[in-house]
């Protein structure tokens, strides 16, 4: 049983080709391939010359900037918000929530706050409870709740008369 593929079609010159890692590969997050080489010419063995153009990614990915169009929602509570972000040019799939520190301006987040009526925007203060006085239930005396069953029973005593 043959345990390696072996080609019959050699690779064709000029063909873009990548080294799978097998010797330094030490964790699963090492990357299973290497660099993207040029194949120049075919010898005994397949010979790979590194002359690849430019990099893959002309600009690191984590540098673009984006435009808030708009804050849709937010969640969390102070001062931990992250907000839901609609994306200047881009539709609603691309919302994504962010944290006030990845946000280059707080005009968005202001205006945001503003929308929604809150007076202050950074404030950390919580929510005002009510008064105990109205959050307490009543609760009925023994006295009321004797003097209640009683006039229910004298109710039910009386004999009622039709006219």
């Amino acid at each position: 049983m043959k345990r390696h593929k072996i080609l019959e079609k050699p690779f064709p010159i000029g063909a873009s080709v990548m080294i799978k890692n097998v010797e330094s590969k030490n964790s699963e997050t090492d990357p299973k391939y290497e660099g993207i080489f040029l194949f120049t010419a075919t010898l005994k063995m397949i010979k790979l010359i590194d002359e690849s153009p430019d990099p893959i990614y002309e600009q690191d990915p984590t540098e673009i900037e984006y435009e808030v169009q708009a804050i849709l929602n937010h969640r969390g509570k102070a001062p931990n918000y992250e907000y839901l972000v609609r994306w200047k040019g881009f539709d609603s799939s691309w919302d994504t929530w962010e944290v006030p520190a990845n946000f280059d301006s707080k005009e968005p987040i202001k205006l945001y706050w503003s929308r929604l009526g809150a007076a202050n925007a950074d404030s950390n203060t919580k929510r005002k409870r009510a008064p105990k006085s109205v959050n307490k239930r009543k609760v009925a005396t023994r006295e009321e709740r004797s003097s209640k069953r009683h006039a229910r029973l004298i109710d039910t005593r009386r004999p009622t008369t039709t006219p």
